[in-house]
């Protein structure tokens, strides 16, 4: 079985912890490992096909690695996102035809393992069957946050699919939860490869010629194609059409953790406070989730609240309106884009930035090199530098020199010079820029060990 991890996702409702350029798979919520770390531990040994954006190329290679899965899987990046049913082609056109394949999401949190598992084995044999099998959960309250899926027919380890049901009001949810025959569409599939290639040719004909294209290309000419792909979710796409839908009821501990308020429930099921990376103190104040960055808090009278800190920003809101954070986050995007885009700690291929502080003329940030590592080979219009190396030693290119830097040295760096520096050690500097444009796209690469030229 080879698995497909679908990580182009942003996660919006979860902002400001999670950003454009770092997005909810890399957040650790559940334990020491991000959910996309957890998801790779909970494939054991099996091949995988990681799908994700370029953007955040860097941080999935850096995460398989973490993870001891660099052996057995490959990351694949998409051009851009044309939402599930590309991204999932995309993958199957690198699997053998008769492989079985199970598609999973890499943001979502499974207590249970071995439940899984077998669940997953129910799913496969299915598959086998000729079935395309989703996973269904065993519904615990109910919830609005989740689709749901109607059971059919019975067949040998499972169902035939009744119905897909959209996202319900409260009152619908609660029926379904009584009626009993109604399950949490968890948004993973397992199917043989050929029956969902010619399930796509029979449903998509467009779907099934990007197939044909993206299967016959290399990557260089992706984004060509991807241009023309549709934007189409694999349930819009084939799930709700096919007569092929099975679906598997397993009970395994699932949350998509999609909202604060699903992470407050996931922490703290019951009416206590959830904290994370946060002193809390508390008088008369129940059913609250805080996290931030190694702050003490306290709490006075607050019922059902949300407190987010991100260092750069502050959340503070009702827990019931957890789905309005997608809202919030849009009218950031409006108002500062940056802020909406990325954190000011910046994980880059080479190390890390920190923006430190910026006006009219200047910017300052701390930059990391780690050991190894080097920045492109640059130059830019706009902007004069100074580099200040406060730790570490490294090895620094400037115009045709290259010389070795240490803690205490200082560089200018005149606009349109090249340069570069490499990390002998793990190597920190504080950069000045100064010019009458600072932005980050003021960047020529001539060179870039990263793929980014």
């Amino acid at each position: 079985m080879t698995f497909i991890i679908l990580a182009g996702g942003s996660g919006k409702r979860l902002f400001p912890l999670s950003r454009d350029k770092f997005p909810k798979q890399f957040l650790s919520l559940t334990g020491e490992n991000s959910l996309l770390g957890e998801t790779l531990l909970r494939t054991r040994e099996e091949p995988f096909l990681l799908i994700g954006n370029q953007a955040s190329l860097h941080l999935l290679r850096k995460e398989v690695k973490k993870m001891k899965a660099d052996k057995r899987g490959e990351v694949i990046a998409e051009p851009f996102g044309r939402n599930t049913a590309p991204a999932i082609l995309l993958g199957l056109s690198r699997i053998p035809d008769n492989d079985i394949v199970a598609v999973i999401p890499s943001d979502h949190f499974i207590k249970e393992t071995e439940k899984f598992w077998k669940t997953l084995q129910d799913a496969v044999e299915l598959a086998r069957a000729g079935y395309i099998t989703t996973l269904g959960v065993t519904p615990e309250r109910p919830e609005t946050g989740y689709g749901y899926i109607k059971k059919g027919a019975p067949l040998s380890r499972g169902f035939k699919v009744g119905a897909f049901k959209e996202k319900p009001d409260a009152e619908t949810a609660g029926k379904y939860l009584q009626e009993g025959n109604t399950l949490w569409n968890s948004g993973m599939f397992v199917f043989e490869k050929r029956a969902m290639v010619e399930e796509i040719r029979a449903l998509h004909p467009d779907l099934y010629g990007f197939y044909i294209a993206v299967k016959g290309a290399s990557p260089e000419d992706w984004k060509e194609i991807y241009k023309k792909a549709p934007d189409i979710s694999i349930d819009y796409a084939v799930m709700e059409k096919t007569e092929k839908a099975a679906v598997v009821e397993g009970d395994f501990g699932w949350t998509d953790i999609g909202s604060w308020e699903a992470l407050k429930r996931f922490l703290a099921p019951e009416e206590g406070n959830a904290a994370l990376k946060t002193e809390l103190y508390s008088l008369d104040s129940h059913d609250n989730l805080v996290i931030t960055r190694d702050k003490s808090v306290g709490l006075i009278g607050v019922r059902g609240t949300a407190v987010i800190d991100s260092g750069d920003f502050l959340l503070v809101g009702d827990l019931r309106r957890s789905q309005d954070v997608k809202e919030l986050t849009s009218l950031v995007q409006e108002r500062d884009p940056g802020t909406a885009e990325a954190h000011k700690d910046e994980v880059r291929p080479w190390g890390s930035f920190t923006s430190l502080d910026e006006e009219t003329g200047f910017k300052v940030k701390k930059i990391v090199v780690s050991s190894g590592e080097r920045l492109s080979l640059q130059y830019h219009h706009q902007r004069d530098e100074d580099w200040i190396i406060v730790r570490g030693e490294g090895l620094m290119t400037l115009g045709s020199r290259t010389f070795p830097v240490k803690a205490g040295d200082h560089v200018h760096i005149p606009r349109e010079e090249i340069h570069t520096i490499e990390g002998v050690t793990e190597t920190v500097f504080i950069e000045v820029q100064r010019g009458e444009y600072l932005g980050e796209d003021d960047i020529v690469r001539l060179e870039d060990r990263y793929g980014r030229t």
